[in-house]
């Protein structure tokens, strides 16, 4: 657990879930109906069923305002075998251009490098300029072209 002034880092609890779900519909641009909070729970318990991933939440009073999920992967790759994936960052609408993004990434670094990754890599989509203009200012770098496929049942 880390924070920094009112705000603490940690990883996120059951009864965070429903939090961190509106959160993330908050910035949602997946155009559809957000998936029921039944969903989500099943995949955070899912997701701390796996020792190489791990969910913050930044809380303040008691309240959930940012979070981010990191994951480790072991890979093949002959520029970092050990490298660790960032997704569904998220700050609080009305909280956001604090520096709460910013500690929130750092906390996922220094978990990442914890657990010796060499790198770590996200995707944003692309209309989001905020957002590579933060990412940019923490010290990312543009490198790779993303694909996506859905895959149907």
């Amino acid at each position: 657990m880390s924070g920094s002034g009112d705000v603490v880092f940690r990883d996120a609890r059951a009864g965070d879930v429903a939090a961190i779900r509106e959160l993330l519909i908050e910035d949602s641009m997946d155009g559809g109906p957000p998936p029921s909070l039944d969903v989500f729970t099943e995949s955070f318990h899912q997701m701390c069923a796996v020792t190489n991933a791990r969910v913050i939440v930044g809380e303040r009073r008691g309240q959930v305002i940012a979070c981010a999920q990191v994951i480790l992967i072991h890979g093949l790759s002959f520029s970092a075998p050990r490298h660790a994936i960032l997704e569904g960052v998220r700050v609080a609408a009305d909280l956001r251009g604090q520096g709460l993004g910013a500690q929130l990434v750092d906390e996922a670094e220094r978990w990442a490098r914890s657990l010796g990754a060499t790198r770590l890599q996200f995707t944003s989509n692309a209309v989001r300029r905020d957002a590579r203009r933060f990412y940019e200012s923490l010290g990312y770098v543009t490198s790779h072209t993303g694909f996506r496929k859905a895959l149907t049942p």
